[in-house]
């Protein structure tokens, strides 16, 4: 494997999660999540981890060759394709958006599993 390859470790984090945290456990008392099984979390680590390993970590190649321009007035134009590939990684995964942003509203998720996919994306 090259330095630059980047591989998530879900045993890792599945302990993290479900050992340790108990976050299937724990949010069941959240009427808004009780709903949400193990299943589902594992699930979502799946596919956090796909979109880490097969969309940011791609990008984040050329995002350090080329670097984000900030034009001094405000507008940051990003490397080559992260428009692209943000968007369409995100919905190839089933993911809700990272963030929150007026135009998507919050995830539907709890903020104890948003940390799944911000965990994945911030280390790749």
């Amino acid at each position: 494997m090259r330095a630059t390859d980047y591989n998530v470790n879900l045993r890792d984090i599945r302990f993290v999660v479900f050992e340790q945290m108990k976050v299937h456990e724990v949010l069941k008392a959240v009427p808004r999540y009780a709903e949400f099984d193990k299943d589902l979390y594992d699930r979502m680590l799946d596919a956090a981890a796909d979109l880490a390993v097969n969309v940011l970590a791609p990008v984040n190649k050329v995002g350090d060759r080329f670097g984000a321009k900030f034009d001094g007035k405000g507008k940051v134009t990003t490397p080559p394709g992260y428009e692209e590939a943000l968007p369409h990684g995100v919905a190839r995964s089933g993911c809700s958006p990272p963030v929150w942003t007026p135009s998507t509203g919050p995830s539907a998720s709890p903020t104890r599993s948003n940390f799944l996919m911000h965990e994945n994306a911030h280390r790749c």
